[in-house]
Parts: structure tokens; C-alpha cells; sequence
């Protein structure tokens, strides 16, 4: 049945180079790897379904839309929760030692400078106007050490992967003399 020219996907019928057929249901696209979407998508773009009549083709266009839409928003909520948790917009950030793995790179990197200033005692726009304690500051230098360990293991890490053959090098050589 359609309701506004959307009708949904009953079943799709695809065979893959291994000559194996398989079977598709639009509530089967949860439980799919991405890369099948995401090949489906392209079979899609290059018109390579000309086996499928023109309402499945469209019916299976909007549901893989739908889908991958779906699946964005999702992943950008798990990276707001992931994120440093705000509180009355941009007051009382809360970035606790044991969960530094959850940030990446240039938010630790930014942190780290705003510590820096607040333990150097250096009067910023950004950075409050209250005078911070002794013990702020105490705070401040075990935090730039943790995040400066994390920084370096995942550098350190990287590089590793470069050496091993896990990635290229892409003419970046900086970051390995930076390790060494």
C-alpha cells in the first residue's frame, strides 16, 4: 500500500559476485553491515538494479535514505555523549582523567592550552576572571600531564601502525620525528 507516492521495500532479491543470493527486507537494514548499505547505495547512483521495476527502485531508495539518516543522527549523539559534557552552555566542563580516550586529539589538544594558561597564571578573554587557587593550579599540572601521556601513546601508537604498514605515510614526516 502507498500513502503520498512512499511504499515500503517488501523484499529485494540480490545476488553478489560469490554467485549467492540474498534476501533484503527493509527491517533487515539494522542488522546489516554499512558496507552493504553503502553498496547498495552505489549499485543505486550507477543504475546497476535494472532488474527491479521503478517503485521498488524508488521504495528502496527512500528507505536507504531513511536509514542512513537515521544512522548519522544516531552517531552524532553518540558523539555528543562522548563529548565533554556541558552544563548552562559554556560553564562547569567536567573532563574526568580515566575518560581522556574518549576525546580526540584537537579537543585535548585546545584543553591542554587552556590549562597551561590557567596554571601559568595568564590572563585570557576566554579564561574567567576569578583568581585560581593553588590548588586549581595542582589540578591543572596532573591534568596537561595526563593529557600530554595520552597524546603521546596515540602518536606513539600511530607511528607504530605507519611502521608496521598499518597506514601510509601520506609525506607527513613530522609526526614521526616528533616521537623520536
Amino acid at each position: 500500500m502507498k500513502w503520498y507516492g512512499y511504499g515500503y521495500v517488501d523484499e529485494i532479491i540480490v545476488q553478489r559476485e560469490d554467485q549467492t543470493l540474498h534476501k533484503f527486507k527493509e527491517g533487515d537494514f539494522p542488522r546489516l553491515n554499512l558496507r552493504d548499505i553503502e553498496d547498495f547505495l552505489l549499485l543505486l547512483v550507477q543504475k546497476k538494479l535494472s532488474s527491479l521495476e521503478q517503485d521498488v527502485i524508488f521504495d528502496l531508495n527512500v528507505a536507504l535514505r531513511m536509514f542512513t539518516r537515521r544512522v548519522v543522527i544516531l552517531k552524532w549523539v553518540e558523539d555528543l555523549q562522548l563529548g565533554v559534557k556541558s552544563y548552562q552552555k559554556k560553564r562547569n566542563r567536567l573532563m574526568r582523567l580515566d575518560e581522556l580516550y574518549k576525546f580526540c586529539d584537537e579537543t585535548l589538544t585546545s584543553v591542554r592550552n587552556v590549562l597551561h594558561d590557567i596554571v601559568n597564571n595568564l590572563r585570557m578573554k576566554y579564561l574567567s576572571k576569578r583568581k585560581w587557587s593553588n590548588l586549581d593550579r595542582k589540578r591543572s599540572c596532573i591534568m596537561i600531564k595526563a593529557i600530554d601521556q595520552q597524546l603521546f601513546e596515540r602518536r606513539l601508537l600511530r607511528n607504530l601502525e605507519k611502521f608496521v604498514g598499518g597506514r601510509e605515510y601520506r609525506n607527513d614526516f613530522r609526526l614521526l620525528e616528533r616521537t623520536i
